[in-house]
């Protein structure tokens, strides 16, 4: 906006002037009277207008630097609310990892365990519930029978456990595959039975005793009978009691994953310390 200047407003002062003194140079006829009357009414508020007009177009400059002021502090402010409410998602991010590698670690008894993060790097699909690739092998300390542990909506549970290593990525048996077995036992009673894979997204809990108490929703973690899984990790809850058959002396059950394998994106797999070895990766 251009504001006028103050040579500007002496121009407008002497023509005002000059028009008055056209005005009383008029003749004193009744008529050039009246009209003298309303000119100088009008010319008397005139200049107090445009006073006014001035003195709020001066002012104009100053409210827009105002104005311009408070938007910036404003978006500053909403510029830290973001920044404070990403800090408090990271810090809950970082929280609930602690939680996750406590509970981890928990289940490592009287053994000591190291862990390593991995990448699910390829899957055929033909072996979608069977086996998948990681990005980390015998360089990254990864062995044959490793076992594997994957997180699924906060829960930590068992993935399978390490068949074949390469230099730069390995090999994860499902704990879904036909051939996957782990002895387990429900965490409510302790009654014993193995965990079978189906080649599909659920598990089999077979070799019940005939009196076991199962119910749907009951928690299956491995034993620690078997020498390659550690004890009291999650496997499955029970979403079917299969009906007892006349040909068999045990009962079995249907699992659902803690863990569903054919969606995750990483995996954390446990290295056994053996006595001496103190490296922790």
């Amino acid at each position: 906006m251009i504001l006028p200047s103050r040579k500007t407003e002496n121009v407008v002062l002497f023509g005002l002037i000059a028009i008055c003194a056209v005005f009383l140079s008029l003749p004193t006829a009744r008529w050039v009277q009246a009209i003298k009357s309303f000119g100088f009414y009008c010319l008397s508020y005139g200049p107090f207008l445009g006073a006014r007009t001035f003195e709020q177009m001066d002012g104009i400059p100053e409210n827009v630097r105002q104005l311009l002021r408070a938007r910036e502090e404003n978006e500053e402010l909403r510029a830290k609310l973001r920044e404070g409410k990403w800090l408090q998602q990271q810090l809950q991010a970082l929280r609930l990892e602690n939680e996750r590698l406590r509970e981890i670690f928990q289940l490592r008894g009287s053994l000591r365990w190291s862990w390593i993060l991995a990448r699910v790097q390829g899957r055929e699909a033909s072996e979608w519930f069977r086996s998948f690739l990681v990005d980390r092998g015998e360089r990254d300390g990864v062995s044959v029978n490793d076992v594997v542990l994957g997180e699924w909506e906060g829960r930590v549970g068992l993935v399978g456990r390490v068949v074949e290593v390469a230099p730069r990525v390995s090999k994860v048996l499902l704990i879904t595959d036909a051939l996957s077995a782990a002895a387990a036992h429900l965490s409510r009673n302790k009654e014993q039975g193995l965990v079978e894979g189906k080649d599909l997204e659920r598990l089999s809990f077979n070799y019940l005793s005939e009196t076991a108490d199962i119910r749907p929703a009951d928690e299956v973690v491995t034993s620690g009978i078997s020498q390659v899984f550690p004890p009291f990790i999650p496997i499955g809850s029970v979403r079917r009691v299969l009906p007892p058959d006349p040909d068999l002396r045990y009962r079995s059950a249907v699992l659902t994953p803690i863990v569903p394998p054919s969606r995750l994106r990483e995996v954390l797999i446990l290295r056994h310390i053996a006595p001496g070895d103190d490296a922790v990766r």
